[in-house]
């Protein structure tokens, strides 16, 4: 459907590599693990069969998919932190 994604996120910080259609434009966290190399975008049945056998049949492909997505979630973390720490810097300015 377009829709989009959720929560490709999950998968990845597991380690698991992330299969999605191509209506994920919107995420960014999509794009960015495509490029890293820790999801793969199918259009068609045949892609998705595709993409399964090899992540199932070489297991070095599913370690370094995996290995990919779980760095990318790890880069990311700590972002609510920043922001809560610039949200109490703004209010300690205005009082």
């Amino acid at each position: 459907h377009r829709a989009g994604i959720h929560n490709i996120l999950e998968a990845s910080v597991y380690g698991m590599p992330v299969i999605f259609g191509p209506e994920h434009r919107k995420a960014k966290e999509a794009s960015d693990l495509k490029k890293l190399g820790g999801a793969f975008v199918i259009h068609d049945s045949s892609e998705l069969k595709k993409t399964m056998d090899r992540l199932l049949s070489d297991s070095d492909f599913l370690s370094s998919a995996g290995k990919a997505g779980g760095s990318y979630v790890r880069a990311q973390s700590g972002a609510t932190k920043l922001v809560m720490h610039g949200v109490q810097e703004y209010l300690r300015s205005r009082s």
